[in-house]
């Protein structure tokens, strides 16, 4: 069984996914900790020396290697995972996506501001606007995570809530 969670940051992919995967009895990884472990470089540092398609474009490999060497596993992306190269497509194929999906004002209470300054699509930017750029991101992404095989939503999501709804899907 792969498992496929997506979502904005600050959705709790890796809070919620790591107790998901203990209560499935599965193994949890982070796609962007396996990036970062890959290529030696910080996510911020790949942003900065190589820019967004160079960092897309070793996400989306790293996404397909790691599914085609691993068995079962429950996978927290990258916010913009599903969203290039056929992110979503791909995972769709390969096992089960999960949408955490959690209100924007939620997402941005959760994420404080120096978490913002430190998100290569974030940094450069005034306060003002770091809220506004998060509110296109996530009015453009959610077209996309709406696909998802399985929407959980809530702004105080439990790893029971995605039992249950995963659960819901299975049967």
């Amino acid at each position: 069984m792969k498992i496929f969670l997506i979502g904005l940051p600050g959705a709790g992919k890796t809070t919620l996914g790591t107790a998901f995967a203990q209560a499935l009895q599965l193994p949890f990884y982070d796609l962007d900790e396996l990036i970062e472990q890959q290529a030696g470089q910080s996510i911020p540092e790949l942003f900065a020396q190589k820019g967004e398609e160079y960092f897309r474009q070793l996400e989306a490999t790293a996404l397909r290697e790691f599914t085609n060497t691993q068995g079962s596993f429950v996978l927290a992306t990258g916010g913009g995972t599903p969203c290039f190269h056929e992110g979503m497509a791909y995972m769709q194929e390969s096992g089960n996506t999960v949408y955490l999906e959690v209100s924007f004002a939620e997402l941005a209470r959760r994420m404080s501001a120096t978490e913002r300054d430190q998100r290569p699509l974030m940094q450069g930017l005034a306060a003002q606007d770091q809220a506004a750029a998060l509110e296109a991101r996530f009015a453009y992404r959610l077209p996309t995570y709406r696909q998802a095989q399985v929407v959980v939503s809530g702004d105080a999501l439990t790893p029971d809530d995605l039992l249950m709804a995963f659960a819901e899907r299975r049967s």
